[in-house]
């Protein structure tokens, strides 16, 4: 049975790998540069104390100033939900007694 190891000194594959690594070599470099970018970004924000603490929630990732965005958002539509529920019922009470 023949090692996994030995494929790689076919000239075949060899030669298939240098190709390939030609390809991908200004690939690698604009996804170093990219990263390297994000890194001095990242490194900016927490010197400059604007990170933020951000949470997992199902598929989302939120901040707690989002989720408080978000929270305010929900509870209104909630609390106007109520008052439609409740002007509802107070006109079916008053169309009942008369």
């Amino acid at each position: 049975m023949a090692s996994v190891n030995s494929v790689s000194s076919h000239p075949q594959a060899d030669n298939y790998k240098s190709e390939k690594a030609g390809k991908n070599e200004s690939d690698v470099t604009s996804f170093m540069e990219a990263i390297a970018q994000k890194k001095a970004e990242i490194f900016k924000k927490v010197k400059n104390g604007e990170t933020e603490e951000s949470f997992q929630i199902g598929g989302a990732e939120y901040t707690l100033k989002e989720w408080e965005k978000m929270l305010k958002t929900v509870d209104a539509a909630i609390d106007s939900e109520t008052e439609e529920t409740k002007a509802e019922e107070l006109k079916a009470e008053n169309t009942d007694r008369n």
